[in-house]
């Protein structure tokens, strides 16, 4: 891969983000370890994408070359935002934006928020602040580009003026704070490259829960994961909201399977739950579905009795058709 171009300031840019993580409000804080990331989510399905084709495509790139991708923005918040934005690959500053709030977690189609956004099961790609912020075409902005009033700078002397605590404000906003509209608008501060970024700044691939990272490493090509397992943890720190329904453990075996679902969810239901069982022996599957399945109605954790004792299946549970796990198991016959 040839050398990638840097900015003249560069130095600069480092100095900044060390100072800026040395911060007493920052040290002292959840955000002790931001300055060291910028951040990207995508749902499950698009981040099995990305890492087989070893980069991060934006919007435009993808629509144009009719590539699938599972569509986790709001419809009327892309309806406006201008054309050239979705020129570009967008990462942030910061986890847990307002975008995130809106369309995290699997939640029933009537408990969509306001802006019908939805990411299911979002995987996190941390990638090196520090490598990001220092090439030559990346930019930031103060705020939200899909806001007509974000201010775009690409140096140290720009990126020092941006307003980082309200950039990294966390804890609730009351409806009535003066502040409200501009800590949302810069909670969503961005970090963007023309077209397409690859992976080689890439530090760490963060699940939400243990069930998800095994979904995730069973998706992946077999290549694909070799080449990134080490990477791809259960978030080290609280990357995701975590205020909807995911879930949490599975325990596969040959007799029972056993399912944990978050108890602390807000949108516990009602979903049409599939519990999906495919014997790879044999080639028989066994697909049972619940209607109106709510997490705090059964029991957590959820219990499947295997008669059959299968040795090898793939087993997968998606609510109202969205993919909330899948793996395999196969038995040890070593012993």
């Amino acid at each position: 891969m040839p050398a990638i171009p840097r900015k003249p300031d560069s130095g600069q840019i480092i100095a900044f983000l060390k100072e800026l993580e040395q911060q007493d409000w920052v040290r002292r804080s959840e955000r002790s370890r931001w300055p060291r990331y910028v951040f990207h989510f995508a749902p499950i399905e698009n981040a099995v994408r990305i890492l087989d084709d070893n980069e991060l495509r934006c919007r435009n790139l993808l629509e144009d070359s009719g590539s699938t991708f599972r569509d986790a923005a709001s419809p009327e918040i892309i309806a406006t935002t201008d054309h050239d934005v979705k020129n570009f690959v967008r990462l942030y500053f910061r986890p847990r934006t307002p975008t995130q709030f809106h369309n995290e977690g699997i939640r029933p189609r009537d408990k969509l928020t306001s802006l019908n956004a939805h990411c299911p099961v979002p995987i996190f790609f941390l990638f090196k602040s520090a490598d990001i912020l220092t090439r030559l075409d990346c930019h930031f902005t103060d705020g939200n580009p899909a806001r007509r009033r974000a201010i775009y700078g690409n140096d140290a002397t720009f990126l020092k003026n941006l307003p980082f605590k309200k950039i990294y404000h966390t804890g609730s906003l009351g409806p009535d704070s003066p502040e409200k509209d501009a800590i949302i608008f810069h909670r969503n501060a961005e970090v963007i490259i023309p077209e397409r970024l690859d992976l080689s700044a890439l530090s760490l691939l963060a699940c939400r829960s243990p069930a998800e990272k095994d979904t995730f490493l069973n998706l992946l090509p077999e290549a694909v994961r070799k080449k990134y397992q080490n990477r791809i943890q259960v978030a080290p720190v609280q990357l995701h909201e975590k205020k909807w329904t995911f879930v949490e453990q599975v325990t596969l075996d040959q007799e029972y399977i056993v399912v944990r679902f978050s108890p602390d969810t807000l949108t516990p239901g009602p979903f049409l739950a599939q519990f999906e069982l495919y014997n790879l022996e044999t080639g028989k599957s066994d697909i049972q579905q619940i209607r109106n399945f709510n997490v705090r109605a059964e029991p957590n954790p959820f219990g499947i009795e295997l008669t059959l004792r299968p040795s090898h299946y793939l087993f997968r549970i998606t609510l109202d058709g969205n993919l909330a796990y899948r793996n395999t198991f196969q038995a040890d016959i070593t012993g």
